[in-house]
């Protein structure tokens, strides 16, 4: 059919198609097409090391688990859901050792993002396979946080 006019063949429907193109090459390629809810990280010591609590997800569910920034695949793991006594919509616990072993979370406001792994079962194995111990990279060591020194004021201008 080339060169029978078709509106397909002009220029600006091809620039506008690889365009199109490109840009959903770019939202796979940095993890953007791939959507995960989030929760408010907040700690429990009711929970196991292998377990998160997402009050509306069934209990049991396997969870794939990240946090960004995502530094390398020590930041994803898979956990199995398990309801706590008292939760709040809108939070998402967890275990602080597993939190800060694996995401670096320290419950100041960090945002865990998940997906149930039926959802993404490839990723899922992945997941596993990556978090073997032969398999993962050196843990991160966070650094303790600095308090601020001085008066509100002083902070201020030395931060411009």
């Amino acid at each position: 059919m080339l060169g029978y006019c078709q509106l397909i063949e002009h220029p600006k429907i091809v620039a506008e198609l690889q365009e199109f193109a490109r840009k959903q090459w770019v939202e796979i390629a940095t993890g953007r097409s791939i959507k995960f809810t989030s929760g408010l990280a907040q700690p429990s010591l009711d929970l196991e090391l292998d377990e998160i609590c997402i009050p509306y997800i069934a209990e049991g569910e396997e969870i794939i688990v990240t946090r960004s920034p995502l530094i390398n695949s020590n930041g994803v793991i898979t956990l199995k859901n398990k309801h706590l006594s008292e939760m709040l919509n809108g939070c998402v616990y967890i275990h602080p050792k597993t939190a800060m072993d694996n995401m670096q979370c320290d419950f100041d406001g960090d945002l865990l993002a998940f997906a149930p792994s039926e959802d993404f079962s490839k990723l899922a194995a992945e997941v596993k396979e990556k978090i073997l111990p032969s398999n993962r990279y050196p843990d991160i060591v966070k650094k303790t946080k600095v308090p601020y020194q001085g008066t509100f004021e002083e902070i201020a201008v030395s931060a411009m």
